[in-house]
């Protein structure tokens, strides 16, 4: 999957992986929107996997209502993420909640 060239449209959540890291409030969501807006760009790349955002939930969002705001998308690493993945979901979760409290 080439994600040079993926449309915004085309890139997936995983609603399991958005859950496990802690929700903006709306506030927050109000700010990063308006330094994203100031800035005319993403300051923090997506995390892309396999067409899955693995970071960048909020950042993905706000780029869907603002198409004009440009972006750098970032593969992540598939070994890892392949690796949680067969882990199963608890484990998968716990190795999440370790590099969240990191």
């Amino acid at each position: 999957m080439d994600l040079k060239h993926m449309d915004l449209e085309d890139l997936k959540i995983d609603p399991e992986f958005e859950a496990a890291i802690p929700p903006l409030t709306e506030d927050e969501f109000d700010l990063l929107k308006q330094n994203i807006l100031s800035e005319g760009r993403l300051l923090s790349p997506l995390i892309i996997w396999n067409g899955t955002i693995v970071d960048g939930h909020n950042r993905y969002r706000i780029l869907l209502e603002h198409p004009e705001i440009d972006y750098e998308r970032l593969p992540c690493i598939s070994t890892a993420y392949t690796a949680f993945q067969k882990l199963g979901a608890e484990r998968y979760m716990e190795m999440l909640q370790v590099i969240l409290d990191a």
